[in-house]
Formats: structure tokens, C-alpha cells, sequence
């Protein structure tokens, strides 16, 4: 079946800097969910780890992010992708002067 979303009220973290628009939530047969992130300069956030297991899937579709993960840190620009295990301490910051929008997929895969 077709599904079409349409863009709703973000979920606010770090006083309105991190934005985040839940698009397809969970379901025990696909295994993931997948956000809308748009992150103002100098906006932040930490996150607890997800299940174990876990993994997430970023694409930077404008401005730059820098994400860490188990205290690595990862520098993308536009147009750049990652994946990473989610299962552990990661945060994601707009060190950059544009806001930074990215597309977020967490894989649980159990």
C-alpha cells in the first residue's frame, strides 16, 4: 500500500536547535524508523544508546554535522552519509554558520 506523510510538529531538543520530525515510526515487520533532523548552528544533541544491535543511517542534505560516536567524532557535508552502530553513546552538533538538515534511519536489528 501507498503511504504519503505529511510534515508535522518536530520533536525540540537543545531550546529549539535540534529539530526532529518523526516520519515512519517503528513496526515489528520492518525493523525501522526514520526522521527528518534539521539542526541550527551551534545546536546539539547527546543521545542514550538504542537497543543493542542498532544501527543508524545519516545523510546530510545541507550544512554540515559532526557526529560522535563512542568518542570518535565524524566531520559531513553536504552530500555525505553514514552508518553506525547506535547501540552506544552518540552525539550529533552543527558546528557550522547554516543550519544543517539531515535525513536519520535507525535500523533495529535485533
Amino acid at each position: 500500500s501507498v503511504s504519503v506523510l505529511r510534515q508535522g510538529e518536530p520533536l525540540s531538543e537543545d531550546e529549539g536547535r535540534y529539530l526532529n520530525y518523526p516520519l515512519f515510526p517503528f513496526e515489528e515487520h520492518t525493523r525501522f524508523e526514520t526522521y527528518r533532523i534539521v539542526v541550527q548552528p551551534g545546536g546539539a544533541l547527546n543521545a542514550q544508546p538504542h537497543l543493542k544491535g542498532s544501527e543508524e543511517y545519516i545523510t546530510v542534505f545541507a550544512g554540515q554535522v559532526e557526529i560522535t560516536v563512542d568518542q570518535e567524532t565524524f566531520s559531513l557535508s553536504r552530500g555525505d552519509s553514514i552508518r553506525f552502530p547506535c547501540d552506544v553513546p552518540h552525539c550529533y552538533r552543527n558546528p557550522g554558520t547554516e543550519r544543517a538538515e539531515l535525513s536519520m534511519l535507525i535500523y533495529y536489528g535485533m
